[in-house]
């Protein structure tokens, strides 16, 4: 997704459109400026990628495929993005969220239906690996944190676009 207002109107009508007709879609959303960033033209605060993923699995919410099937979304988010460690919080639902769920399955939980990617690209690798990189702490810090909620919750996933294929 691109990070301008035509660039999320563009998105929604994509994603309404994709999973209206049973497809799935797969978005990065590392383009999109952190929360809190400046906005030039407005004068406002960007709300960041985590607002612009919440959007898409709302619509996925009430874009039901076949009248019954839950939409197959997925959201990925680079490593060194300013919002990852907000963005790996995303699914760890209160206390209230998990009891109401607990009574009824359909109770709306936040981001339920997207799974999430962590993306490890060829730079996280060589920063991840060389301790004199300047991301080395950075690499090491998500990485942890990524396995740390694995556990905990399942999510997120490991997405790896390293080499020849890099960006495809």
């Amino acid at each position: 997704v691109e990070d301008s207002r035509e660039g999320w109107r563009e998105l929604m009508s994509k994603v309404t459109g994709t999973l209206m007709c049973g497809g799935g879609i797969g978005v990065v959303y590392s383009k999109l400026r952190p929360e809190g960033s400046h906005i030039k033209g407005l004068g406002g605060k960007s709300t960041g990628p985590i607002a612009c993923m919440n959007m898409t699995n709302e619509v996925g919410r009430y874009v039901m495929q076949g009248g019954s099937r839950r939409s197959a979304i997925w959201a990925g988010l680079h490593w060194n993005h300013a919002d990852v460690f907000k963005y790996l919080k995303m699914k760890d639902w209160s206390p209230a969220v998990k009891e109401c769920k607990s009574k009824d399955f359909s109770f709306p939980a936040p981001m339920e239906l997207t799974n999430i990617s962590v993306i490890l690209d060829d730079d996280f690798f060589e920063a991840y690996n060389n301790p004199s990189h300047r991301d080395y702490s950075l690499a090491k810090s998500v990485y942890w944190a990524c396995i740390r909620s694995m556990m905990e919750t399942g999510e997120p996933g490991f997405s790896i676009d390293v080499g020849d294929n890099a960006g495809q």
